[in-house]
């Protein structure tokens, strides 16, 4: 999308008329609420959220004293339920209240390392000046997949709601395994 828009109530109809498959938004502009308004007039738009140039030096700048949280989960279905607790705890130290989407994103990426990848992981909490990333390491070099939407599966709708609570997310190989991570807005 071409331009600057700062209002979320012209954000669709800007959308409209850039015929945009993709918005690129910055901090600002996700807590005017430009991202919520987007999800809901155009649920298919593909939406980047990056940060400002100052913010990013800022981010840098701190980074030292971000916070940081890991949990080691064993390769067990229980593992979920630990991982939420943890979040919940650990966003509830850090004095963030409405952590239901950060609860889901930890829910389906340590489902998925349990379940798919048959493998113990580590879960990372990293609070961001925007977000909270969300950060599973398994010991599967091969990235999850992003099935098709489909009333008559069961299973397999995991990644898509991450992507839909999510500003961004994705996948990193390494030697041991896997990093799949979520950055979620940052709650209140």
């Amino acid at each position: 999308m071409a331009g600057e828009v700062t209002d979320a109530a012209a954000a669709p109809g800007a959308v409209d008329a850039a015929r945009a498959d993709v918005a690129v938004l910055g901090p600002r502009a996700v807590q005017a609420g430009l991202l919520s308004a987007l999800r809901v007039s155009h649920p298919r738009l593909s939406l980047i959220v990056l940060p400002e140039a100052a913010d990013l030096v800022g981010t840098l700048a701190t980074s030292d004293q971000a916070r940081a949280a890991v949990l080691r989960l064993p390769a067990d279905v229980r593992s979920a339920q630990e991982g939420r607790r943890f979040a919940d705890d650990t966003l509830d130290s850090w004095g963030l209240l409405g952590t239901h989407d950060t609860r889901l994103a930890v829910n389906e990426l340590v489902t998925n390392a349990v379940v798919h990848a048959r493998s113990a992981c580590e879960l990372t909490l990293r609070l961001r000046p925007y977000s909270v990333r969300v950060e599973v390491h398994d010991d599967l070099p091969e990235g999850p997949t992003l099935l098709p939407q489909s009333a008559s599966r069961t299973s397999g709708r995991g990644l898509s709601l991450v992507g839909a609570v999510s500003l961004a997310w994705g996948v990193e190989p390494d030697a041991t395994g896997k990093l799949v991570w979520a950055d979620v807005p940052r709650p209140a």
